[in-house]
């Protein structure tokens, strides 16, 4: 396989997900606030409103609402079933979503 450059600006851009919050914590002394899990999944819940419009007008995919990825995942479910017009996958993710942000925010926070 040949590794291009977008390949590598891939791997950065997802390694600098990781980095900046820890730098945040460590070099700046920012800490999270009480709500702050709560502040992200709403706002990820926000982002999702805001996408799936977009996505009916313009018959994109984007953020995975319309219809899952064809990966073979164990994250990823594969159903025709909708619940509220959504794709079934789309509340798996949640739940997933609402774990991590709990894992995260009670192994850093402030103690």
């Amino acid at each position: 396989m040949k590794i291009t450059f977008f390949m590598y600006m891939f791997y950065f851009k997802h390694a600098v997900i990781i980095i900046i919050p820890i730098v945040m914590m460590v070099r700046l002394k920012m800490n999270l606030s009480k709500y702050s899990g709560l502040k992200i999944f709403g706002a990820v819940n926000v982002l999702l409103i805001i996408i799936m419009k977009i996505n009916s007008s313009i018959g994109s995919n984007y953020f995975y609402v319309a219809s899952p990825p064809e990966v073979n995942n164990p994250l990823i479910v594969i159903s025709d079933k909708t619940i509220l017009g959504l794709p079934e996958h789309v509340f798996y993710w949640e739940i997933v979503l609402i774990i991590l942000v709990s894992a995260l925010y009670f192994i850093f926070k402030k103690r």
